[in-house]
């Protein structure tokens, strides 16, 4: 995340601190969570496909960011791409 951030010039949006002094890409959108499956304790979840198709769809944002073809602007809103 740090290589993403010097690249970008700028921290994006999405990019979760851990709490342990880490960084990682959130790859769920609240409208992405299932609220019909209860797994334990937790109301709310989602499933292999939802996490890897929102880290894919955010990664091919960045790159269309590097490549200029997509403004950074919109990139960094929480609903932008």
């Amino acid at each position: 995340m740090e290589q993403v951030d010097a690249a970008l010039g700028f921290r994006p949006h999405h990019a979760i601190n851990d709490g342990e002094g880490g960084r990682y890409l959130c790859t769920t959108r609240a409208e992405d969570m299932s609220n019909n499956r209860i797994i334990g304790d937790n109301a709310y979840t989602t499933t292999a496909v939802q996490t890897l198709t929102w880290a894919v769809k955010w990664l091919t944002a960045l790159e269309l960011v590097m490549t200029g073809d997509l403004d950074p602007n919109l990139f960094q809103k929480p609903d932008g791409i």
